[in-house]
């Protein structure tokens, strides 16, 4: 079990306490960490040692971008800004395409879960709520295909907030028992700047 106890006072230890939302978070560092591959084809997630995941994936969503029109599930990796409309509305703006949509929220504390029709995000405010963090995992169907060539078929983003990709792969195999052999598992970041 992993617990993460976090403080938005920076005066008070222990639970979040006495965070304030600010309308607006303009997120200023965008990050995607080196892919990790998994087999999960057991139920129990085993690292699958290939230095080739991190680039496979890069090639395939961050590197065309630079060149062409980003594609879904990759216009919505990073996020420029959060503006809160109300105290139950949000507007999420993404990064490569310039998209905005709307997303319900709840916040408690530290905190917030913000949902759309289409996807979910879960957002971490530190420093009495000056800054705010979004993480998310991009999980992929991997499959080696012939000439050793790597794909990547996009199958979900996970907001859990676990520490690490094994973690994440073992949840991730024991919500979908025999339905996948190996899957590759990338961290994505958003967060305004402390």
């Amino acid at each position: 079990m992993l617990v993460l106890i976090t403080s938005c006072d920076n005066e008070e230890p222990g639970p979040n306490t006495n965070c304030e939302l600010l309308p607006s978070y303009e997120l200023n560092y965008k990050g995607a960490d080196a892919a990790e591959g998994f087999n999960i084809s057991s139920n129990i997630a085993i690292q699958i040692k290939n230095s080739t995941v991190g680039y496979g994936i890069f090639n395939q969503s961050i590197g065309p971008p630079l060149y062409k029109k980003a594609t879904y599930p990759y216009i919505e990796y990073y996020i420029s800004n959060i503006e809160f409309i109300n105290d139950t509305l949000a507007q999420v703006k993404f990064h490569f395409d310039n998209s905005i949509r709307e997303y319900k929220f709840i916040k408690n504390d530290s905190y917030i879960d913000l949902h759309s029709r289409t996807s979910h995000l879960k957002v971490e405010l530190s420093d009495a709520g000056k800054f705010l963090l979004e993480r998310r995992y991009a999980i992929y169907e991997y499959k080696t295909m012939s000439q050793n060539r790597d794909t990547f078929l996009f199958i979900e983003f996970s907001s859990a907030a676990l520490s690490s990709y094994k973690d994440v792969a073992q949840l991730f195999a024991s919500e979908n028992i025999g339905k996948y052999d190996s899957i590759a598992i990338e961290r994505i970041t958003n967060k305004s700047f402390e």
